[in-house]
Parts: C-alpha cells; structure tokens; sequence
C-alpha cells in the first residue's frame, strides 16, 4: 500500500516496474518539489544517501558511537532547519 502512494506522489503509474533507485529518486525529487528536506540516519551500507542529497538534507550514519564532531554537525543541521521550517520562509 505504501509503494502506491508513493506511485501517486511521485507520478509513477507502475511503481513494482520500476527499480528501487528509479522509485527512491522520484520520491526524492517529489519531496524536494514541496521544499521537504529529509535527515537520514540509517547504516552505510543502505541508497538512501540519495534520498537526503537530493533533497538537501543530510544523510548520517547510524552508529552506537558517533564522534563529538559528527554529533555537532546534527545539532547544527536540524536547528538551522526550524526557524525557517516554523515561519514557512524558503530555503
């Protein structure tokens, strides 16, 4: 149910013709149309690295132990993002 929505959303008419990347790419680009900026954490090893770049968000590796820096990089990214988020100002 969730891939048709996605199909509606995106404007795929065929969603399980379509490859995974082609499905990811054009809900990116959906998202990035209505101004969405995406957060990813999720393991490496995943292709939604694609889904945070194309909507100008940030992809971060999920770990038990992120450093100091990567921890401050998150802080920075997500409060920088409310203020405009709250007052519905463009990126």
């Amino acid at each position: 149910m969730a891939s048709r929505r996605i199909a509606e959303a995106t404007g795929l008419s065929e969603p399980f013709a379509k490859s995974t990347e082609q499905i990811l790419q054009a809900l990116a680009l959906a998202l990035a149309d209505r101004r969405v900026i995406v957060f990813v954490v999720c393991p490496r090893e995943t292709n939604l690295k694609q889904l945070a770049e194309l909507t100008d968000g940030l992809f971060f590796e999920l770990s038990n132990k992120p450093s100091p820096e990567e921890m401050r990089r998150l802080t920075r990214s997500l409060t920088s993002s409310i203020p405009p988020t709250l007052s519905g100002a463009p990126r």
